[in-house]
């Protein structure tokens, strides 16, 4: 992330379109739900876990590895 964001000089700037952020909301929204529907997932038990803060690592985990 760091490399990603952080320009050579002394100050750095994270920058990502509005259109780009709401489709990855979208993408989480959606991932959420098929694991909540997916009875052999463990990731989303129920609504609870939907908003959890595990549920939002894994899934910014894969995005700022590249694994959209």
């Amino acid at each position: 992330m760091h490399d990603k964001y952080v320009s050579t000089g002394t100050s750095h700037k994270e920058s990502f379109g509005k259109i780009e952020f709401i489709k990855t909301l979208r993408k989480f929204m959606k991932e959420s739900i098929e694991h909540l529907n997916d009875e052999d997932s463990d990731q989303v038990k129920s609504l609870e876990d939907m908003r959890n803060l595990r549920n939002a690592k894994r899934f910014a985990d894969r995005i700022f590895k590249g694994q959209r």
